[in-house]
């Protein structure tokens, strides 16, 4: 017997010996690459230690896919891709050597010529004892790995709900390391989720977010991508979208305490004790704490009424469905990095009049209108929702009548959110395959020119924003001066 343990096929034992153990060889190869570990690799957890036991529990769990390598963009932005070169690694290590093909069949295969067998035998570590194998379409689902140290494709037992969308009354959070749904990404940020709805791709979550030097949090509602089993996944690039925060204008530091009280008050404590924001639901019945499919942190009475909503307080953002109605109004935050809202300078928001963008000054300068009819027979209250192909006003009326001129957005074929940015921009985002810009809703009307400080305080916009200083009628005297040309 010749070769490197871990990599022998099963017949050398009964030395029926073919070129089908060449195959196998290449088969663990294979596996091995996908999935970024070795064949037997002690540093794992123990359930774990042998790559092909874990590929059997995944598929027994169909969760395949949690095993692909988590530090390979690649591999985590081409999942079916990869699924399809799983499945030539399992049909390469099959246990009974006639049924694996041949390595001019595995070439044609890789190059698109032929497909994989779809009738594979996934019990990769003992023969099985029927004669015929167990077709599953369980391999045929794209999930994502997770972010932890392992699959987590040990138990073979039917599973509940992986993930976690509420809390009861009594519940305390510390914002720490220790937190059991703490993951690092790649661009700087962290989040210690506490609540998360869904599995399988982008996904809301609330919990504790920072970025940079993570020496302050946010509490706040973020998008995540996740793997099967409700575990955030692709640190490389599923980078975490904020969609609303409870305290950006006076962020938590490491230690800090959410506590939901048996009264009912959700409140956010420093390290220090000093309260930071809370709902003032103290004594209104409060049975529990939700995050919603559509992404709404809500607190709900015994009846399962909502009594606060972060709907009802937004920050800079709107996700498909929610409302803004008048008297509530977008503001953007300082920067990507200083989350501090921008009172002094943009606005977005619905009046009696319309919908408006605004630059703060005194009276408040208007960039961007889109004015409506009066009609004074409405008593309802006006507002623009959030749709999937539009920004629809209903002001004339209330749904599900016709809204009045909504404007056009890219219909969604993955998670879109829609968020007023630090220059008066309003853009909405989607996730596919990474977080992309697929609308910028303003510009048709205004271009680039049209928004405020769109070349600073003090340049001039022309063009296709070519930037300048105002000149002096005295060629003598400058008054300004480019900082940088643009």
């Amino acid at each position: 017997m010749r070769g490197t343990p871990g990599y022998l096929a099963p017949e050398w034992l009964s030395a029926v010996i073919t070129e089908k153990v060449d195959v196998y060889s290449f088969g663990i190869v294979l596996l091995e690459m996908l999935c970024g570990r070795k064949n037997f690799d002690r540093s794992q957890l123990e359930e774990s230690w042998h790559l092909l036991g874990v590929l059997q529990k995944c598929w027994e769990q169909g969760m395949l896919l949690d095993m692909v390598d988590k530090y390979s963009e690649d591999m985590q932005t081409h999942g079916s891709e990869v699924m399809e070169i799983l499945k030539v690694a399992s049909w390469c290590l099959q246990y009974d050597y006639t049924k694996r093909p041949s390595m001019s069949t595995v070439v044609k295969v890789l190059e698109g010529v032929m497909k994989v067998e779809s009738r594979l035998d996934y019990n990769f570590m003992h023969p099985r004892q029927q004669n015929t194998p167990v077709e599953h379409d369980k391999d045929m689902t794209p999930l994502m790995s997770s972010v932890l140290s392992g699959p987590s494709c040990y138990s073979t037992t039917a599973q509940p709900p992986f993930d976690y969308p509420t809390a009861n009354l009594s519940t305390t959070w510390a914002n720490n390391a220790s937190l059991p749904r703490s993951v690092n990404f790649t661009d700087g940020s962290w989040v210690r989720s506490i609540l998360l709805r869904g599995s399988f791709g982008s996904t809301f979550a609330c919990g504790f977010y920072c970025n940079g030097t993570c020496t302050s949090y946010l509490f706040s509602v973020f998008i995540v991508q996740t793997n099967s089993a409700s575990g955030i996944a692709q640190p490389v690039i599923g980078f975490p979208q904020v969609v609303w925060s409870a305290n950006r204008d006076h962020p938590a530091s490491d230690g800090a305490i959410l506590n939901l009280t048996s009264t009912g008050d959700l409140v956010l404590q420093d390290a220090d004790g000093i309260t930071v924001w809370t709902t003032n639901t103290a004594g209104k019945s409060i049975a529990g704490l939700n995050l919603t499919d559509d992404g709404n942190l809500v607190l709900f009475d015994v009846n399962s009424s909502v009594v606060w909503q972060y709907f009802d307080h937004p920050t800079d953002c709107l996700v498909p469905g929610q409302r803004l109605f008048v008297g509530q109004q977008l503001i953007p935050s300082v920067s990507s990095t200083n989350w501090t809202a921008q009172e002094d300078l943009f606005s977005f928001q619905v009046t009696d009049e319309g919908l408006f963008a605004y630059a703060s000054s005194n009276p408040p300068q208007i960039y961007y209108s889109n004015l409506m009819y009066r009609n004074n027979t409405n008593t309802g209250r006006r507002y623009i929702r959030f749709l999937n192909g539009s920004l629809s006003l209903f002001t004339l009326s209330v749904e599900p009548s016709d809204p009045f001129e909504p404007i056009p957005i890219h219909k969604a074929s993955s998670a879109q959110y829609m968020k007023l940015m630090p220059d008066g921009h309003l853009k909405v985002f989607e996730w596919q395959g990474r977080w992309i810009v697929t609308d910028d809703l303003l510009n048709s009307n205004l271009g680039e020119c049209n928004y405020p400080m769109a070349c600073g305080k003090n340049g001039l916009c022309s063009g296709n924003q070519q930037c300048s200083c105002p000149v002096s009628s005295s060629p003598r005297i400058d008054y300004f001066r480019a900082v940088n040309d643009r």
